[in-house]
């Protein structure tokens, strides 16, 4: 008997011994996994101090002049930024100054519908914008100052391989009932090209013809050979002579295709003056400049007209540039049916060639694709309607 317990109590000593051992090694792999996350590069705490002394300039010897010119670059930036914005602000205010007060006595509305102090609207730090209404002959005036970028370094750089000016720029839409069809540029020669891109008519419908009474520097474009000896008045050629050296160009058309800004789509009749600011040390005489643009505004309503044949014939003509481009669109619209018609029917025949498996899944996505659709749709329309 004594003996079968001392065999118990050896299988139990035994058992005992053995679920220690197994616990032991549970143990260790739980202790494994557990420290498996730890990043084994962990970096040591710093405190802010230490962070902040890392970026403290000049503390390399290797890279003090590399670090200096980036420094020098970067307070440069700024330090013209600001001086930059301020002297084009300057240059703006200072036309203002001297403009408005024509403006006033031209117009029964000066201005623009913001609040901004003398009404000139900033565009950008560049670019400067001032509107009227309230003229006859007129339907909007738009003055626009493009200035040089003086608040950007690079600008400033690039302007000494390439020098600019300062540039303002009038807009002014004519009522096409008081205005002839007519098309007429004066411009400066170097320029003509250029100004070429800006109304294509000058090109495509009008004409170069020799005109003594405007300067040597000078072209003058027409569609009709009556309209520069009506249009170019003693006072007129007087103001041109006398603004030569500013004046860029003059373009009166009834034929315009850019976007003006202030100015509906529809704006065919338009009459576009340009002029720079200052050329060497002169300045513009903005007052007389602007006796340019409404003596010619005058004149396009009052005095520049066609006699009837040649008015007959710029209508005549005029109807069949419309008619062409009418036809031209027609066309290009049937181009378009044409093509979607032939590939319909090419995914027609693709479609038949499938099997019904696949015309089913294609059916369903397309059913989807509508559904997504009118979906969007009446999204759009009850959120227009929140509004």
């Amino acid at each position: 008997m004594w003996r079968k317990v001392g065999v118990l109590a050896l299988l139990a000593m035994a058992l005992a011994f053995v679920h220690a051992q197994e616990q032991d090694e549970f143990d260790v792999v739980e202790t494994q996994e557990r420290a498996a996350p730890t990043p084994v590069h962990a970096l040591p705490p710093r405190d802010f101090a230490t962070l902040a002394k890392q970026f403290i300039p000049f503390q390399n010897p290797d890279y003090f002049a590399i670090e200096a010119a980036s420094w020098s670059f970067g307070i440069l930036f700024l330090v013209l930024y600001f001086v930059g914005k301020a002297q084009n602000r300057r240059i703006a205010d200072k036309w203002l100054e001297e403009a408005e007060p024509v403006l006033r006595t031209q117009f029964s509305y000066t201005g623009s519908s913001v609040q901004n102090g003398m009404g000139l609207i900033e565009e950008s730090r560049s670019n400067f914008k001032y509107f009227c209404t309230g003229r006859r002959f007129l339907t909007r005036f738009v003055a626009d100052l493009e200035l040089k970028s003086h608040h950007d370094l690079i600008s400033r750089i690039y302007r000494i391989i390439v020098p600019t000016s300062d540039y303002l720029t009038i807009d002014v839409g004519l009522h096409g009932e008081d205005v002839d069809p007519f098309i007429l540029g004066i411009s400066k020669k170097l320029g003509f090209t250029a100004l070429t891109k800006l109304f294509p008519e000058l090109l495509e419908h009008a004409k170069q013809v020799p005109v003594k009474e405007v300067p040597e520097s000078m072209w003058v474009a027409t569609d009709c050979t009556e309209i520069p000896k009506t249009a170019l008045t003693h006072s007129l050629q007087a103001s041109i002579n006398e603004l030569e050296d500013f004046l860029e160009y003059i373009v009166i058309t009834d034929m315009n295709r850019q976007l003006i800004v202030g100015m509906p789509k529809t704006q065919k009749h338009v009459l576009r003056i340009r002029f720079k600011l200052s050329v060497g040390s002169k300045k513009l005489d903005v007052p007389k400049a602007l006796q340019l643009v409404f003596a010619l505004v005058d004149g396009a309503g009052a005095t520049i007209k066609l006699s009837p044949n040649a008015k007959h014939s710029a209508t005549k003509r005029r109807l069949k540039i419309k008619q062409a481009a009418e036809a031209l669109a027609s066309a290009k619209e049937d181009e378009i049916a044409r093509r979607q018609a032939e590939l319909n029917e090419k995914k027609h025949k693709e479609y038949s060639s499938l099997s019904y498996e696949e015309q089913q899944k294609i059916d369903a996505k397309n059913e989807k694709r509508a559904t997504r659709k009118r979906f969007n749709r009446k999204a759009s329309r009850d959120g227009a309607r929140r509004k």
